[in-house]
């Protein structure tokens, strides 16, 4: 779980911790959550077969980093596509989230609420926490 503010480095340190797994041979995926959301919505109108073949290259990397973690509004059918696909990497492979949120605020963004406990528990009951604190961004400093 890495959070902070726009601009904070989020981004370059999950691709980081990205490139350091491919460097382990661990496969990987970096996707930020409006495209993965299009991805599974664009293989369900496909049919059964296509989405669930795609939710198994999902499941299957070793390591998944979801980056833009809820920084639009989700639909329910988002929520169901999300919960399903977190669910099935619980407890068997690694994910990183990427956020400008905190978890507890979650809950609010996730219009089922059931569902917004679930996906949260699952994400958050083994992570490891990275705050990145700061009123200047990555960009600002670098300015300067």
């Amino acid at each position: 779980m890495i959070v902070g503010p726009t601009g904070a480095g989020k981004s370059f340190l999950a691709q980081a911790l990205g490139q350091a797994a491919c460097r382990r041979f661990l496969k990987t995926r970096y996707v930020q959550l409006p495209d993965l959301l299009d991805e599974l919505k664009m293989a369900r109108t496909k049919g059964v077969e296509a989405f669930n073949r795609l939710r198994k290259q999902f499941i299957k990397y070793d390591l998944l980093i979801i980056d833009e973690w809820l920084l639009f509004p989700i639909s329910v059918e988002d929520t169901q596509l999300l919960l399903s696909l977190v669910d099935r990497r619980h407890n068997h492979q690694a994910t990183i989230i990427a956020s400008q949120f905190e978890p507890a605020e979650w809950l609010d963004q996730i219009p089922v609420p059931v569902a917004a406990e679930a996906i949260t528990d699952r994400l958050c009951s083994q992570a490891y926490n990275i705050v990145i604190k700061g009123k200047k961004s990555m960009r600002e400093a670098a300015r300067d």
